[in-house]
């Protein structure tokens, strides 16, 4: 299954608005420790285009994240999110313009919001959760557990759906191009070190 376009407008809501991180030595439920994102050349991919310029950045979305919003809620979407200019083409999509500093710090807000996202989720299941960690490129999580309190917790696998959702997000708006997009979750029993379960998104259907 790939993602629904429902989970991909869900990520568009949140995407100029809150985000993910990247702990550089990694994510437990006492420490966040955030790294610098890094820096992106331009790319393209074919569900989001990113064009850095020497000044601004173009991020073109597709009209998939705009369906059932008006031109109204766009424009207040794009001020809220300190977009300087935006464009809404004739296939539908909307190419947003803004300033460096403003891409920079809405891609940073996205690993802040992830890393918020694994800290709630370690806080309220301690007996299961005992690290989460990923890459800078949020690319590849490590998620280490109690397993059997992790079998035995029905709402636990959803971690998996949230750090593959926010994964692909971030890469898609970083301008990683869309055959290259990939996300890894590795589980990992706290009392063998081993990998038990691996998730791959976006999922094959």
């Amino acid at each position: 299954m790939k993602l629904t376009s429902l989970a991909v407008v869900a990520l568009f809501a949140v995407a100029l608005t809150s985000g993910c991180a990247d702990p550089e030595g990694g994510l437990t439920s006492e420490d966040v420790v955030a790294s610098e994102a890094p820096a992106v050349e331009e790319e393209s991919s074919q569900g989001i285009e990113v064009d850095e310029g020497l000044f601004n950045v173009e991020v073109t979305l597709p009209e998939l994240f705009f369906q059932g919003q008006t031109e109204q809620d766009i424009a207040a979407n794009a001020k809220e999110a300190g977009v300087s200019d935006y464009t809404i083409n004739a296939d539908g999509s909307v190419t947003y313009t803004m300033s460096k500093a403003a891409h920079d710090k809405a891609v940073q807000e996205m690993r802040d919001g992830i890393d918020s996202t694994i800290q709630e989720t370690v806080n309220e299941s301690p007996n299961v959760f005992k690290s989460v960690t990923y890459n800078d490129a949020v690319s590849k999580f490590e998620v280490t557990v109690d397993k059997d309190a992790y079998e035995a917790d029905m709402g636990a696998g959803f971690i998996g759906f949230n750090l593959g959702l926010s994964g692909i997000y971030y890469q898609m708006f970083q301008g990683v191009p869309t055959d290259d997009q990939e996300v890894v979750i590795n589980f990992i029993d706290e009392s063998t070190s081993e990998v038990f379960d691996s998730q791959s998104w976006p999922l094959e259907e």
